[in-house]
């Protein structure tokens, strides 16, 4: 890794997921205000029709560009395969768009939004699969400080943006968050690009041959495990659109976007381990007996710990937070709870995957995406008619509890690593106990004693990892203070 340290990395875009904490809790309780919760619904599924488009057009080439990216150090060879993975998808979106407007405007099919909105969406989808690339590029060069700026900068226009136009205008509010997250997104994309442009404009020769059929083979199985997994997340606002209709999906999206500002957090070390772990094991990969696996094992106990403290804080607070929200919103607090192992249990299972990314088998991703978008199938169709949104968040926490299993039981077998894996079990069942009384449960003593044992039993089980952060820490502390010196 250039430069800085994983962990100044890792701090850099933690800043700046503290600002957009600070963003997203001050800006979603106001739009809940101005927004009602049918026309918030129907906004959340043009965001998630959006995404599913997104990993389709990809080819699962975004997967293959940061695979391979490292192949070689040449610029030359990096502005070659950024420009062949981003330009088929480019290609393809293309007849998609033309033939998804054909079928719209025809009738054939029952779609959620106008013309106008169905044009939006395929520009905005064109535009994600630019800015996911840009972003990547940003990543996969330790860029952090840029991909930070460029990740503020969206939230900030959109929040601008979209209040200034529902305060004016108070009318067509479905369209105006459209618009203002198409804006946002056209701008922070530009930033990129513009960060980029040294390498994208690079006149350098390549002398390593890019072999997309290679390339290909890694990000086409890709496609269905991601495709799975983006049904995965969206499944349960399908089916609480057809049993409950917009306003439950409406109060749903709104418990999502706190947990958004949880999963800030996830992305942050989403962004930066992968890379890192690859780096690291091509740097070692000629003698494999010697490699330091304790380097894996470290960065998934840090990473437990953060991810559990914060959830079960999270859950805490709810009923707190749920009072900034509009009147027709403050459901959201039962549906929270649940929806806090998302986040959780994907970073979590970031750290224990390893072995699939490294060892190239991204065929493994389709078994645990069936596995984890069966289970969320079945809850969500068994939870749903009998508890709302309360139960497709409980079907969230499940599949994403066997999405880590089925993660960490095939990468052992291609790549072990001792996680200490019951330690994270017994997390995971108190974590679930304590977000099942909270579903059900407003804040009383009890939570708060389940909240301080929580605390206590982490303490126990990490006590290892967190002596090592603490005397992290201090150095680091020292270090700074003889820098300035």
């Amino acid at each position: 890794m250039k430069e800085k340290s994983f962990v100044q990395h890792f701090l850099v875009l933690g800043g700046s997921s503290f600002v957009n904490i600070l963003l997203g809790f001050f800006s979603v309780p106001i739009i809940t205000r101005f927004v009602n919760r049918y026309d918030y619904g129907q906004f959340n599924l043009f965001m998630v029709y959006g995404s599913i488009a997104l990993v389709v057009v990809c080819l699962g080439l975004d997967q293959s560009f940061v695979r391979y990216f490292y192949a070689d150090k040449a610029m030359g060879y990096k502005r070659n395969i950024f420009i062949n993975c981003l330009k088929y998808p480019i290609y393809i979106s293309v007849p998609l768009a033309i033939l998804f407007i054909l079928i719209t405007n025809l009738g054939l099919i029952n779609f959620d939004f106008n013309l106008l909105l169905s044009l939006l969406l395929v520009l905005y989808v064109v535009i994600l699969v630019i800015q996911r690339f840009c972003n990547l590029l940003l990543r996969v060069e330790y860029k952090t400080g840029n991909l930070a700026r460029a990740v503020i900068l969206q939230k900030v226009i959109f929040i601008a943006v979209a209040l200034l136009f529902i305060i004016i205008l108070r009318r067509q509010q479905v369209l105006v968050l459209v618009l203002a997250t198409i804006v946002s997104c056209l701008i922070s994309t530009f930033y990129a690009f513009f960060v980029n442009r040294e390498l994208l404009f690079s006149k350098e020769r390549n002398s390593t041959p890019i072999n997309m059929k290679e390339q290909f083979r890694f990000g086409l199985p890709l496609i269905v495990s991601m495709g799975i997994t983006t049904l995965l997340t969206t499944i349960d606002r399908l089916v609480l659109r057809h049993h409950f209709g917009f306003g439950e999906v409406g109060i749903y999206a709104t418990a999502i976007s706190l947990i958004a500002v949880f999963t800030i957090i996830q992305s942050t070390f989403n962004t930066l381990w992968i890379p890192k772990v690859v780096e690291h094991y091509e740097k070692g990969k000629n003698s494999v007996d010697d490699l330091d696996r304790s380097f894996y094992q470290r960065g998934n106990q840090i990473i437990t710990i953060l991810m559990f403290f914060i959830g079960l804080s999270v859950i805490l607070f709810k009923d707190w937070y749920a009072l900034l929200l509009g009147p027709q919103f403050r459901e959201a607090a039962s549906i929270i709870p649940f929806l806090v192992f998302v986040p959780i249990m994907f970073t979590i299972s970031e750290s224990t995957c390893i072995g699939i990314v490294i060892k190239e088998k991204s065929e493994m991703h389709i078994i645990v995406a069936i596995g984890a978008c069966l289970t969320n199938l079945i809850a969500n169709l068994v939870l749903v008619p009998m508890y709302g949104g309360r139960g497709a968040a409980m079907a969230a926490a499940l599949s994403y509890i066997v999405l880590w299993t089925l993660r960490t039981i095939l990468s052992n077998r291609l790549f072990y690593v001792d996680y200490r894996l019951l330690r994270i079990g017994i997390m995971i069942v108190y974590t679930f106990l304590f977000a099942l009384y909270n579903t059900f449960n407003s804040f009383d003593v009890v939570i708060l004693v389940a909240y301080l044992m929580g605390l206590v039993l982490m303490s126990l089980l990490y006590y290892d990892t967190l002596k090592f952060i603490l005397r992290y820490g201090l150095d680091y502390i020292n270090k700074r203070k003889k820098w300035k010196r």
